[in-house]
């Protein structure tokens, strides 16, 4: 891809759920770099999302999945004590089609408090919706899902599914506004607190397999042919590699 101008401690064995003194982080559109092409959105550096988004005709996706193995984060080796957070999602809109989007994903934090992880759901506008979930430990298989039941009323469904422990939850989110059903997307994003990026933390890697996007029609497709997107926050932080049934993000 062509340069545009623009532990702290292991998981392998330890649980983690957000406090609930925890402040919320809160998700944005992608933050694209580089004006040249972002009327179009086709610019492939974001200072926040590093991941790949699928793009079809308006109103014919309706299910977005993706599975991965919660991985071990840790702050970065250049920089200082603090907190550090990476969230890891899949949702359908908001990369083409920048109007309501619903996502399903995980917050997880590292402080000097340990780290910490919960589960949530969103439909924008509105805030994320948290999940009170069964501990998560790093190395469990984890699959994000989210459903439109009823696109042009905004009704939404998501799914969080940890095949490790055996526990599963849903939830229904309702949307300000019709879904365009055109965008499906796989991030591991630099999310925000009262609207400033948080540290980002190194995520070492975070493999999305079992990618599945299912359009009105009932036919299933992969990623393949998905636009990927690299996060750029004064030198490249990711590499991002899209397989015709998977996406891998790596830290740099």
């Amino acid at each position: 891809m062509l340069f545009s101008t623009l532990a702290i401690a292991s998981l392998a064995t330890s649980a983690f759920a957000l406090p609930d003194s925890q402040e919320r982080l809160s998700a944005a559109p992608a933050t694209y770099i580089d004006s040249a092409n972002t009327a179009t959105y086709l610019q492939p550096y974001a200072a926040n999302w590093a991941g790949a988004t699928l793009s079809r005709p308006a109103g014919t996706v309706r299910d977005v999945r993706g599975t991965f193995t919660v991985p071990t984060i840790h702050r970065p080796v250049d920089q200082p004590d603090g907190e550090y957070s990476a969230s890891i999602w899949v949702g359908i809109d908001g990369a083409v089609c920048w109007g309501v989007s619903v996502r399903s994903g995980m917050d997880i934090v590292v402080n000097a408090s340990g780290v910490h992880a919960r589960g949530w759901f969103s439909a924008d506008p509105g805030e994320r919706m948290y999940l009170t979930s069964d501990p998560v430990h790093a190395g469990d298989r984890v699959q994000l899902r989210v459903e439109l039941r009823d696109p042009a009323a905004g009704l939404a469904h998501g799914y969080l599914d940890n095949y490790t422990t055996k526990w599963y939850t849903n939830g229904p989110r309702t949307a300000g506004a019709p879904f365009c059903a055109q965008d499906a997307a796989w991030i591991v994003e630099n999310s925000a607190k009262d609207g400033v990026l948080v540290p980002f933390a190194d995520f070492t890697t975070v493999l999305f397999d079992e990618v599945d996007v299912m359009l009105t029609t009932g036919e299933h497709v992969g990623p393949e042919g998905a636009r990927p997107i690299e996060m750029y926050q004064g030198r490249v932080l990711t590499d991002v590699d899209v397989k015709s049934s998977s996406i891998r993000v790596t830290y740099l």
